[in-house]
C-alpha cells in the first residue's frame, strides 16, 4: 500500500507523499505502461478519534514502488539509502533486494 511505503520512506505528510505518486504515475505513463494497473486506487477505512474515516489509497506493483522511489526527494535519508552510486554506465540505479525488504514480501 502507499500509505505504508509513505511511512518507509520518511515522508510524514500524505498531501507531499501524494506528489510524488503523481510524478511517478507520469513516469508510468511515459513508459508506454497503463497506470491504473500499477497504481491501483482503492479507499480503506481508518479510526479517527471515536469515529471510522474512509482514505485514498493505492495498491502498488512492484514497478509503481521502483518509480515512485526513483521520483522521491533524494534528501530523505531513507530514498538516498536505496541508491548507490553505479559504475556502470547507467549512473544511479536501485538497490534491486531493497524494495521487497521495505514492503515485507
Amino acid at each position: 500500500m502507499a500509505r505504508e511505503l509513505a511511512r518507509a520512506l520518511d515522508y510524514t505528510e500524505w498531501r507531499n507523499f501524494e506528489r510524488v505518486l503523481d510524478k511517478a504515475m507520469i513516469a508510468c505513463v511515459n513508459s508506454g505502461r497503463e497506470s491504473t494497473h500499477d497504481f491501483v486506487d482503492i479507499n480503506k477505512i481508518v479510526d479517527a478519534g471515536t469515529a471510522s474515516k474512509p482514505v485514498n489509497d493505492y495498491e502498488l506493483s512492484r514497478y509503481a514502488c521502483y518509480l515512485v522511489v526513483q521520483n522521491g526527494d533524494p534528501r530523505k535519508e531513507a530514498i538516498a539509502n536505496l541508491f548507490r552510486i553505479s559504475k556502470q554506465p547507467k549512473g544511479l540505479s536501485v538497490t534491486p533486494w531493497i524494495l521487497p525488504l521495505m514492503l515485507g514480501e
